[in-house]
């Protein structure tokens, strides 16, 4: 099987989640008491794990679930890989238009204008590992971009109605803090008292509220369809010094929240496609040395839960081209649960074997804080 094969692996994917997207792209009803994209306020659920992860193969779990962006997030991560070997790392997470536009974004032109949203639900990440094991001490980053084209109304925090229409009540009964107020702030002392007044006011009302905790169940586990595209590098010593590309991934992940609530809470079925060019891995059968292979990777994942927990079951198939030795092809299975310690933080743990693979079977596993530094 040659790349054009392995391409083939995420065409179903796409063409499954191409109409759906499609479907998607209707825009929905301005809500007129919330100006700004920045005045709906994000909503704690689980952090996504970061696709940059997934594409530098150390996270077990391959079928990452699309949700909502946000303006910055972070993980912390340390895993025994499907080689066997230990590796650490951190990734980071942020969306540039809306860290630094979303204030001047209107919520209208989020909801009326598609490329207004798009870019609104466009993602990039940075991550990178570093294995641990004497006879492999490589270091690998990786660079990644991600949109969201669609995603179901119901389940995006600024396209649901019931939320926006409980933000409203909010804001229409509290004045709307106001920067603008004090061009700078050391001239206008009552000024300067009045804003921070308005922000503790509308702070209490929305606690009071609780719009966020009244339908964050909501956005958990929900309908969307995310791609993405990953520019990886390796340094095989460990050292910046001889860094080098090691392949680029393209994947697509389509996420359904299921009609019915087998375990009493919200489900969602996920598939994920992945091809990766020009991969640079450790030989398992060589200490020291490593191999060039293509990759291509189909994930199926259930995945249930609530807004303070969530674990899921996935299965995936993996196919490896090599440009020495035997190709590969072996079957991977996977569990994992996690759970908020408070808000905005997420401690998860997953494990794995594969199965079938060139070689002995590898048992694997990780632990990881995942923080969305967006919610308050």
């Amino acid at each position: 099987m040659k790349r054009a094969q392995i391409i083939s692996l995420i065409s179903a994917a796409l063409s499954v989640a191409l109409p759906v997207a499609k479907a998607g792209a209707q825009a929905g009803d301005t809500v007129s008491a919330i100006n700004e994209v920045a005045d709906v306020p994000e909503v704690d659920v689980s952090v996504p794990k970061s696709p940059a992860f997934t594409v530098l193969g150390i996270s077990p779990q391959n079928a990452t679930n699309p949700a909502t962006v946000t303006e910055l997030g972070a993980s912390l991560l340390n895993v025994v890989d499907k080689n066997g070997d230990l590796q650490t790392g951190v990734a980071f997470e942020t969306n540039p238009y809306l860290l630094f536009k979303g204030a001047s974004v209107s919520l209208g032109d989020y909801q009326n204008n598609y490329a207004t949203r798009l870019l609104t639900n466009t993602q990039f990440s940075f991550a990178t590992a570093k294995a641990t094991e004497n006879s492999n001490e490589s270091m690998q980053i990786a660079l990644g971009l991600h949109v969201t084209p669609w995603t179901e109304e119901a389940h995006d925090p600024r396209r649901n109605k019931k939320y926006l229409n409980c933000l409203e009540e909010v804001f229409r009964a509290v004045p709307k803090p106001n920067n603008r107020d004090i061009p700078r702030p050391e001239d206008d002392g009552p000024a300067v008292n009045r804003r921070v007044d308005d922000e503790k006011l509308l702070r209490e009302a929305l606690g009071e509220k609780r719009c966020k905790t009244n339908y964050a169940e909501a956005f958990n586990n929900p309908s969307a369809w995310t791609l993405g595209v990953t520019p990886t590098a390796i340094s095989k010593s460990g050292s910046l010094d001889d860094l080098d590309w090691a392949g680029l991934a393209v994947w697509s992940t389509l996420g359904l929240r299921l009609d019915t609530k087998p375990l009493g809470v919200e489900s969602q079925f996920i598939l994920h496609g992945r091809v990766r060019l020009d991969e640079v891995v450790a030989d398992t059968a060589v200490a020291g040395t490593f191999v060039e292979q293509d990759t291509g990777v189909v994930a199926a994942r259930f995945r249930t839960g609530s807004t303070i927990w969530n674990m899921s079951a996935e299965a995936a198939y993996f196919y490896t081209d090599r440009d020495k030795g035997s190709d590969d092809s072996y079957s991977q299975v996977t569990g994992g649960f996690e759970f908020r310690m408070t808000d905005g933080v997420w401690l998860e743990a997953e494990a794995g074997r594969t199965l079938g693979k060139s070689g002995d079977d590898d048992t694997f596993g990780n632990i990881s804080v995942k923080w969305n530094l967006g919610a308050q």
